[in-house]
Parts: C-alpha cells; structure tokens; sequence
C-alpha cells in the first residue's frame, strides 16, 4: 500500500465510527482467513514477553514513563493500564479484581503490579487496548486497508502510544518494532 493510500482515511470512517463498526469490518477479514484479536494478542506478547515468559521488564530512566516499569505478558506500563481502567468502567464484563481496584489509593506501578499479577484482568485491559488501538488504526488506514497493514501499525502503537493518531507509513516502517512483528508473525507461520 503506498503511502497516500495509507493516509487516506476511508469514507466509511468518520470520527464518530464506533469500534463495533471496525470490529465487525475486522470479522469480515477474518472470516477471509485473516489474523484475528486471540492471534494478534499472542503475538504482542510474544514481542513483550517472549509468550509471558520474561515479564521482569526494566524500569524506564527518562520519558513520562520514568522510574516505572511494564508488566505482564504484554508490557503494559502504569499509565496505560491506569487510563484503560477508566475506558473499562464503561463495560460490564470486567473481573472483580479490576472493579475492585478502581476506587484505591493505589500508586500507578503498584496498580500495574497487581494487574500484572492477575491474568484476567490482564487479559481485559489488553482486549480493551486491542479495541483502542484497533479503531485509531483503522482511521488512520481506512477499512480497506489489509489486516497485515492494519497489525503493523497496531503494534507500532502498542509500543509507541494506543492513542497515537496519523502515523505515516513511513514512520511505521521504518521503526524497530515493525520488524519485531514481522519477525514474529514468520514464526507464527512456521508453527
């Protein structure tokens, strides 16, 4: 896809589009034989954590992630899960534990840790942050774009910013965690 196509944004695409909308978009690729939500999550935590294998990740030295570190199987730093938790109080299905942690004095690590800790309140900060990421994705490409296009600006953003908006293609490719995705979606393949 080249680089005018892949900012042009889609009619169909508004800033009012609902995430519903791309999901049900994103169904329709995947009833296509496209990567779908389970896979894509596999793969950031592979890229993150080896599959959940080294979550003792290193504590950030500058940005506004100072003296803080991610945690879990997907990386997720403080600030990201502190933030997704107030995206999650709109939804229903959300663990007990969450529920249980949005009315605390918590610092944003020590809420990060105990997350880390949970695999289901893990899981639905990352379903969320698929979401997220997932419609500013698509805004940015259109719906037409292809899913792997869509993937590799998603895992940009899962790295860079699940809020980040018009990423030009160039910047996507030319950025370390693209090939990580690429790398990772080859091994995907082989097994």
């Amino acid at each position: 896809m080249g680089g005018s196509q892949f900012k042009k944004l889609n009619s169909l695409i508004t800033p009012n589009t609902t995430v519903e909308e791309v999901l049900k978009k994103s169904a329709e690729k995947k009833a296509k034989g496209e990567l779908d939500r389970q896979q894509f999550l596999t793969d950031m935590s592979d890229i993150e954590s080896s599959g959940g294998k080294n979550t003792d990740h290193r504590t950030m030295e500058g940005g506004m992630h100072k003296g803080q570190h991610a945690v879990g199987q997907y990386g997720f730093m403080p600030k990201t899960i502190s933030e997704t938790m107030v995206r999650l109080k709109k939804d229903d299905n959300i663990p007990s534990l969450l529920s249980a942690l949005r009315n605390t004095n918590l610092s944003e690590q020590e809420l990060a840790d105990i997350v880390g800790a949970d695999p289901d309140s893990e899981e639905a900060i990352a379903n969320k942050l698929y979401d997220v990421s997932k419609l500013n994705t698509v805004k940015d490409l259109g719906v037409n774009a292809t899913e792997d296009d869509i993937n590799k600006a998603q895992s940009y953003r899962w790295e860079m910013g699940h809020n980040l908006k018009n990423v030009s293609e160039d910047k996507i490719e030319a950025h370390p965690r693209t090939e990580k995705y690429r790398n990772t979606r080859k091994m995907m393949a082989k097994k």
